[in-house]
Formats: structure tokens, C-alpha cells, sequence
């Protein structure tokens, strides 16, 4: 399966030339939404309010709630993830992350990704944050021998609003315990040529910066895709 990321020339410019990618924690995303769990328990009240909200909906019993909220506090400051996107070459893409028309995107493969680390895992993210809230977490939440268990704890970092559906995102995630301290995770690529299956530019570049990225995959022997053409109007009048 193709995915892609659509980043600033910057961006793209630091994955070639280190070859290497960066995972980062939550704590650092613009979106606070997708992990307000991770918010709510940054404050005594916010503590204070998950822990009876996970009483009133008996999740799990009262001895158990405060080891239950400090194993989530820890998975959710050691996990890394990287976002990327099914939408290939989509014009709502290039609209949404428009770097003064500088947009690079990228494409590599599911397998690609998954063969960088073993602690990788590829999940779906879900848009349906907005009604589901608190309750979507519920069922993540029990016990197993008296002691707090979480089932899935992947979906604390895949659910975000609907307003993001068109995203059609894709997460890449390490929940290793190795990241503790750490804002982000970098991973060598071993090879940068096989990793990026295609490169191409916004849609409205430039022809000098379209000639720059050309000129910076063929030294990197990087099959560059050219300019996207979702604007182009030859076949409009075709039926």
C-alpha cells in the first residue's frame, strides 16, 4: 500500500540528506484533541476528573484507578508516532499544508515503513472524536488479576475530530518504552534510494524550484514525479 507525507522543502531536505526519519510524541502535536487524555492527567484537577470518570462508568475498581492513570500517563509520554496519508496526490492535501507553494510529497510503502523497526506498527486513525469523547477510551480500560490492564492502547493515539477525515491518515507508532524522556525518535534508512518510491512538488511551484528538487533526486537517484498536475485543465471539456 502506498502512503505518503506531504512536508515543507525544509522538512524533506533533513529526511534525505540524514536519511532518517522522526517519530514524535504526542506532548508535541498541534492538536491537542487527538490526545486530551494525556492533557486532562497534566493537573491534579485533571486527574481528579478522569479518575471519577472512570469510577462512575466502573471501569476498573477504586484501588486500581490511580496505578490505571499512571500506566496511561506513561504510555502516553513513550510513545512515538508519524503521521502519513493515503491521499496521494489529492488537492485538499496540497490546499491543507500549502508551504508558500513549496510542498513536497513523498511516497514510500506500508512494508517500507514496517521494516525500519520491529516496535513499528501501522494502524488506521478513526474521525469520530467529536461525538464520541471520553466514551471512545472506555473500552480500553479493565483489570486482570486485580491489577489495571489496558487492551489496546494504540487507540489513545487514533481517534481525531471530523473535521481532519480528509487526511485519510495513516499512523505509524512505537509504544517503546526506550523513548521515555524524549520528544522525538529518529531511525536510520538504511537505503534513502529504495525508501521513497516517488517525490513530487506542489502543484503550483515555481519552475526553479521545480528544477531545484529535480536536480536534488537525481543526485540521490530519487524517481522524481515532477509537478502535480490536479490543477491541469486539458481534459476538461472531454466527456
Amino acid at each position: 500500500m502506498q502512503l505518503c507525507r506531504y512536508v515543507p522543502f525544509s522538512r524533506f531536505c533533513e529526511m534525505v540528506f540524514n536519511k532518517e526519519i522522526t517519530l514524535v510524541s504526542p506532548n508535541k502535536w498541534n492538536d491537542k484533541c487527538e490526545n486530551y487524555i494525556l492533557q486532562l492527567i497534566k493537573s491534579k484537577q485533571g486527574k481528579s476528573e478522569l479518575k471519577q470518570a472512570l469510577l462512575s462508568h466502573n471501569v476498573i475498581a477504586e484501588k486500581c484507578v490511580d496505578e490505571l492513570i499512571e500506566f496511561i500517563e506513561l504510555i502516553c509520554t513513550t510513545t512515538h508516532c508519524l503521521c502519513f496519508s493515503m491521499s496521494v496526490d489529492e488537492e485538499v492535501m496540497w490546499n491543507a499544508y500549502n508551504y508558500a507553494q513549496q510542498t513536497i510529497m513523498w511516497i514510500t510503502s506500508d512494508n517500507k515503513l514496517l521494516s525500519l523497526n520491529p516496535n513499528y506498527e501501522l494502524r488506521l486513525v478513526k474521525y469520530d472524536l467529536d461525538n464520541t469523547k471520553f466514551d471512545v477510551f472506555l473500552n480500553l480500560f479493565g483489570n486482570q488479576n486485580n491489577k489495571p490492564l489496558i487492551t489496546n492502547s494504540h487507540n489513545l493515539f487514533l481517534h481525531k475530530r471530523s473535521f481532519f477525515a480528509y487526511e485519510n491518515e495513516c499512523r505509524l507508532i512505537d509504544t517503546s518504552m526506550d523513548n521515555k524522556g524524549y520528544d522525538i525518535q529518529t531511525k536510520t534508512i538504511p537505503c534513502i534510494r529504495d525508501f521513497i518510491e516517488g517525490v513530487m512538488v506542489h502543484p503550483l511551484a515555481n519552475r526553479e524550484f521545480v528544477k531545484m528538487v529535480k536536480n536534488m533526486c537525481d543526485h540521490f537517484e530519487l524517481r522524481f514525479l515532477g509537478k502535480s498536475h490536479i490543477y491541469d485543465f486539458q481534459n476538461f471539456f472531454e466527456v
